[in-house]
């Protein structure tokens, strides 16, 4: 192994990590506060997955149908593709906002991320609910 990485020590591979350590490893980083766009974004995320418009575990219920229908198989297959990775987002951020959590760097992260990736996909289009 130390050929193909000159760091590698095997003395101290899957060594045990004190709890401690380990406990502090775990914390989300402090910090995070949503931009106001963001934060709007989260909101009508969370009440479409509340009223039941969004399903956690169907990409397509994240398409706006009536547009999605007229674009080429190209573009849909990105946008299938997009959804699928989106929804896997939606899931985190909802399961994240139930749990009652203080904002925090991965989750200020996570929703600024999704919101970009839904722009992204939308550049010509608005393909999306949300």
């Amino acid at each position: 192994m130390s050929d193909l990485n000159p760091l590698f020590d095997p003395a101290t591979d899957n060594q045990v990590i004190p709890a401690d350590q380990q406990a502090r490893i775990n914390q989300p980083l402090s910090g995070g506060a949503l931009t106001a766009e963001d934060q709007i974004f989260l909101n009508q995320l969370v009440n479409l997955v509340e009223e039941g418009k969004i399903k956690l575990y169907d990409p397509s219920s994240l398409l706006n149908v009536d547009i999605y229908s007229k674009l080429d198989a190209t573009t849909q297959a990105k946008v299938d593709q997009g959804a699928f990775l989106m929804l896997s987002k939606v899931r985190t951020i909802h399961d994240w906002s139930k749990m009652g959590l203080e904002m925090n760097y991965q989750m200020e992260n996570m929703i600024h991320a999704l919101r970009l990736d839904k722009e992204r996909l939308e550049a010509e289009k608005d393909v999306f609910i949300i």
